[in-house]
């Protein structure tokens, strides 16, 4: 999980605000920013497609 949260970081597609603990270091908090949006969004669009094209294969391999 650290490495998928480093990965998205570096590639600019969320903000990161540290916050005080009670225990221990700052905590990270990380929130999506618009070219994050853009990717997800993205991402989705092209997962839709393929899903429907591989609903569309299955049906007609019945």
């Amino acid at each position: 999980m650290y490495a998928l949260l480093v990965r998205i970081e570096q590639k600019g597609l969320v903000d990161v605000e540290k916050r005080p603990s009670e225990k221990g270091p700052p905590r990270k908090v990380y929130t999506l920013n618009a070219q994050g949006e853009n990717e997800l969004n993205e991402f989705w669009n092209t997962w839709s497609f393929l899903s429907e094209r591989i609903e569309e294969l299955r049906k007609e391999g019945k």
